[in-house]
C-alpha cells in the first residue's frame, strides 16, 4: 500500500475474506507499506485467490471507504499434511535405524522428533537427538499401494505427509502414482508432486 497524499492515513482495514480479522495499518505521507494477509482455504486444488478488501472507517466510525481489488488469478492448494507420521513398511532400506548409531548431542531446534532419543529423555529429562552415519545413497519410496486402504483424500493426505517429513530429514525420496513417478533429485520434484497430489481427481 502506498500513500500518496501528505496526510496521514489512519486506521486502514486490509482483510483478504469477508469472514478473515483485517490487518489495521495506518500509512504516514508518502509511505509504502507491504501487508501479509493470511487466508486459509477450505479445499485442495486450484483456488482463486480472494478478494481483498481496503477499508476505513476514521475518523467518526458511522460511515465507511472501501475498494475491493478483484484479479482473477489462481494458486495451488496443496492438500492438509496428515496422517501416520512413521514411514510404511520397507519404504526404505533402513527402517528401524536411519544408519548406525553415531552419537548422541542435545536437542536442537529444527530436530526431527523421529531422531529423539528417548531413552536419555526418560532417564534425564532433557530432550537429547540421536544422530546416525551410513545412510547415505538411501531412498525413501512412497507409492498408491502402501495407502491403499485409506480414503482417497487421506491417501493423499498422507502421502503428502510422508513428502513433508522425507524433505524435512533430507532423504531422498520418489514417489509412485498410478500414472507417473516423481524423484526428489530432479528439479521442482517437490513442487510438482504436490501440485499432482493436490489436484488428484481419481480414487
Amino acid at each position: 500500500l502506498c500513500n500518496t497524499t501528505t496526510k496521514t492515513l489512519h486506521k486502514i482495514e486490509v482483510k483478504a475474506s469477508k469472514n478473515s480479522k483485517p490487518t489495521i495499518i495506518n500509512l504516514k505521507p508518502e509511505e509504502t507499506l507491504t501487508v501479509e494477509l493470511h487466508w486459509t482455504p477450505q479445499t485442495r486444488g486450484i483456488q482463486k485467490l480472494p478478494r481483498v478488501r481496503i477499508q476505513s472507517s476514521y475518523p467518526t466510525g458511522l460511515f465507511r471507504a472501501w475498494k475491493t481489488l478483484r484479479k482473477d488469478q489462481e494458486g495451488i492448494v496443496y492438500a492438509a499434511r496428515k496422517g501416520n507420521q512413521r514411514f510404511p513398511d520397507h519404504a526404505f532400506a533402513s527402517l528401524d535405524s536411519l544408519g548406525i548409531p553415531k552419537e548422541i548431542r542435545d536437542y536442537q531446534v529444527g530436530d526431527s522428533p523421529r531422531r529423539i532419543h528417548w531413552r536419555s529423555l526418560a532417564q534425564s529429562g532433557q530432550l537429547r537427538t540421536l544422530i546416525h552415519e551410513g545412510n547415505e545413497g538411501a531412498y525413501c519410496h512412497f507409492n498408491w499401494s502402501q495407502v491403499a486402504n485409506l480414503s482417497t483424500e487421506d491417501k493423499i493426505s498422507q502421502l503428502t505427509l510422508w513428502i513433508y517429513l522425507a524433505e524435512q530429514e533430507k532423504i531422498p525420496w520418489t514417489l509412485k502414482l498410478p500414472h507417473i513417478t516423481y524423484n526428489s533429485m530432479t528439479p521442482q520434484a517437490r513442487e510438482n508432486a504436490l501440485a499432482e497430489l493436490a489436484t488428484w481427481e481419481g480414487t
